[in-house]
C-alpha cells in the first residue's frame, strides 16, 4: 500500500480479515467500534446491543476487563442468562483473560467453550445466575 503507514496497513488488514470472518460465519460485522475510528471518537461511549452475544473482535484488549463484567450484569438485568462471548481462536490470550474474569464474577454460575456450531474454542458460553429479588 503506497503512502500508508505500517500501523494503518495492519489495521486495514485486520479489518478486512474481520469482515471476511464475519461473512464466512454469516454473522453481521460491527464497524462502529473498530480501531479505525478516530481517536476522538474512541473516548465517546458507544451503544452496545445487549442480546446475549458479545463479539470481542472489535474491542481493544485493555477494554475487556471492564466490558465483560458490565455486559454480563446488563444481560442478567434483562433476564438473559445464557451468554456467548466470542473471543476468537488465536493464541488464546484473550480466551484466558475472559475465563479469568468469569472465574471471579459472582453472577457466573458456569462457563465452557462453545460447541463447534457456536464457535468452538473461539467462543465461550456463560450461564448466569438469575438476578436475586429482595423480598419486600
Amino acid at each position: 500500500m503506497t503512502g500508508v503507514s505500517a500501523a494503518t496497513a495492519l489495521r486495514i488488514f485486520k479489518l478486512m480479515r474481520d469482515v471476511t470472518d464475519a461473512l464466512k460465519w454469516n454473522q453481521p460485522f460491527r464497524f462502529w467500534n473498530h480501531s479505525l475510528i478516530s481517536k476522538q471518537m474512541d473516548d465517546e461511549p458507544i451503544q452496545l446491543p445487549i442480546d446475549g452475544v458479545l463479539d470481542l473482535h472489535t474491542f481493544r484488549p485493555r477494554e475487556i476487563k471492564d466490558l465483560v463484567p458490565d455486559y454480563l450484569v446488563e444481560c442478567q438485568k434483562r433476564g438473559i442468562l445464557r451468554v456467548r462471548i466470542i473471543h476468537g481462536k488465536g493464541i488464546g490470550n484473550l480466551r484466558r483473560t475472559v475465563h479469568s474474569i468469569l472465574s471471579r464474577h459472582p453472577n457466573v454460575e458456569s462457563y465452557s467453550l462453545a460447541s463447534e456450531h457456536f464457535g468452538g474454542w473461539g467462543a465461550t458460553i456463560i450461564h448466569l445466575r438469575p438476578e436475586s429479588v429482595d423480598p419486600a
